[in-house]
């Protein structure tokens, strides 16, 4: 089974993801109980202020020390310079198991609904 999850501190979860979360330490503990169960994250996609702090990516850098990286790495940010800065950290980081998207997706893809 496949498991996508959406990383935004006010969006909705679209409706083509599994699990919505607001939190670094509510990715980190989803991250965990998949990995315990065996189940492939196929999708992570991230805000760029979803986790509250002065590290804007901690719950990307949280990816290499969990030892969980998803199939596919995207963007949803509606900040440009952000979006930069994690598709490089994520192009330099990520195993080439992972792809990283280095779209710009804004305004949002279809399926990933704006603030409202």
């Amino acid at each position: 089974m496949d498991f996508k999850i959406y990383v935004d501190d006010e969006r909705p979860k679209p409706s083509d993801f599994d699990a919505l979360v607001r939190t670094n330490t509510q990715l980190e503990d989803l991250l965990y109980v998949l990995n315990k169960a065996g189940v492939q994250v196929d999708t992570i996609s991230f805000d760029h202020d979803n986790m509250y702090g002065p590290d804007f990516m901690m719950g990307l850098r949280s990816l290499p020390i969990l030892g969980v990286w998803p199939e596919n790495l995207v963007f949803h940010t509606a900040n440009p310079v952000a979006h930069k800065l994690m598709v490089a950290w994520a192009i330099e980081h990520a195993p080439m198991t992972t792809f990283v998207d280095p779209r710009y997706f804004y305004p949002m893809p279809p399926g990933i609904p704006e603030f409202g």
